[in-house]
């Protein structure tokens, strides 16, 4: 069964969350076993590995990422 677009955006699924950063290959679990095994911050795994330094796009979605993990 085909599916039917509508221009009411109120319609539209919000989109999923990133989980890994496109521009360092890298998985978000990856850079959070990264930031644990090394004890950095996100700005130091940041300048070691790119992660999140090129567009950008993948931040937001990281930081609620490593968020929803120091609340474990």
């Amino acid at each position: 069964m085909a599916s039917t677009l509508t221009s009411d955006p109120t319609e539209l699924a919000p989109p999923k969350p990133m989980t890994h950063c496109e521009c360092a290959s890298m998985s978000f679990e990856e850079i959070a076993r990264r930031m644990e095994a090394q004890r950095i911050t996100l700005g130091e795994c940041a300048r070691r590995t790119g992660c999140g330094q090129t567009c950008t796009a993948c931040l937001p979605d990281l930081q609620a990422f490593l968020g929803t993990r120091r609340n474990r």
